[in-house]
């Protein structure tokens, strides 16, 4: 199987990989983005044992909110197409002890 990457594209892959190692900090995630996140996770009305694909993780914000929701017995997986910003998302899981959550690039 061949990939085709359509224009722009390679620009794009070089901003997340610069862009992964600050992205956390610099998203504005507290004072912005965490109440739009809870809300979405609200509206999903996940339970324990749910499963979860989240498309476009990049550093696995949501997952900790996720995580919660699902618990152990849940599942989640994460998908994006920077690998610098799922090799922060793996470093979470693992920091985490998350054995439910796995990523994949696209």
């Amino acid at each position: 199987m061949s990939r085709t990457r359509g224009p722009g594209s390679s620009g794009r892959s070089r901003r997340y990989t610069v862009g992964a190692r600050v992205y956390d900090v610099l998203s504005l995630e507290w004072p912005i983005y965490r109440a739009g996140r809870r809300a979405g996770l609200d509206l999903l009305r996940l339970r324990p044992g749910d499963r979860v694909l989240d498309v476009g993780c990049g550093t696995g914000l949501n997952f900790p909110l996720l995580s919660a929701a699902v618990g152990p017995s849940g599942s989640i997986v994460g998908v994006a197409s920077s690998e610098s910003m799922l090799a922060r998302a793996r470093t979470l899981i693992r920091r985490n002890r998350w054995a439910n959550v796995t990523v994949a690039a696209r």
